[in-house]
Formats: C-alpha cells, structure tokens, sequence
C-alpha cells in the first residue's frame, strides 16, 4: 500500500544530530532526527568545562525535534556540543562570534 510509510511505526530512521547556525552568535539550535529516546545534551568549553546541560524529550514522538539553546553570554570562540543517548555518545564543533 503506497499509503504505509517508509519508517515502521515504533522504529527510529536514519539517526541525525545537528548543531546550527554555525558559527552561532545568540543562540543554538541542536536538532535530532531519527530517534525517540530521551537524549542529553552537553555544551563545553575549549578546555572541557561543563558549561550547559539539558534532556531533550521528543514528547511527541516526532522522528525530528530542536532544541534551542542561549549561547548569548558565552566568550567568542571553540565550544563543543555532545549528544549522549541510550545507542550514541556524538560531539560536534560550535563556533561562538
């Protein structure tokens, strides 16, 4: 039935993590595609500082969810965003203008 969709219904697609605009200046958005747990969200500094943390619900249950986070107080420069769930542990880069 071309009415079925791709994804079975209780199954993640294809995981996706992306942290924009890049370079940021006031805010950060971190989306998630592709997945239904609960996932927690790290910001750090250059030197490993914990500054930011948060749990990203998809409470909807949508296969994507953004989540934005206020970066306006941070000093211009390298931060670095982890997303840790129950299947990943992913970091990627932030620049801050």
């Amino acid at each position: 039935n071309s009415n079925q969709p791709e994804v079975p219904e209780g199954e993640a697609g294809e995981f996706s993590f992306d942290v924009f605009p890049h370079p940021s200046t006031n805010e950060v958005n971190v989306r998630l595609s592709g997945t239904v747990a609960l996932s927690r969200i790290y910001l750090y500094d250059i030197t490993g500082k914990l500054i930011h943390s948060e749990i990203i619900a998809n409470e909807d249950l949508s296969m994507s969810t953004t989540k934005t986070i206020d970066v306006s107080t941070l000093h211009p420069g390298l931060y670095y965003v982890r997303l840790v769930d129950i299947k990943q542990d992913i970091t990627k880069r932030l620049i801050k203008n």
